[in-house]
């Protein structure tokens, strides 16, 4: 898999959960279980900045329950 933006890396992260529905801290760890995105540091993202991104991209996710998100279908 190539490079990925920081909103592409969490819809894969969605991808593995059902109903595509899973909690901030979820996506951040199954983010960097499966080195799917790395800042310019090294370091993986946090969830503040899952967060951030999310309120962002929101014509990919949807803000289902406080703290979680849901791809769209």
């Amino acid at each position: 898999m190539g490079k990925l933006f920081l909103h592409e890396a969490i819809a894969v992260a969605l991808l593995g959960f059902s109903d595509r529905t899973a909690s901030f801290e979820q996506i951040c760890e199954t983010i960097a279980k499966r080195d799917l995105y790395r800042k310019k540091n090294g370091h993986y993202p946090d969830c503040t900045q899952i967060r951030a991104r999310v309120n962002k991209n929101l014509q990919w996710f949807n803000k289902r329950l406080p703290g979680a998100v849901q791809l769209k279908q």
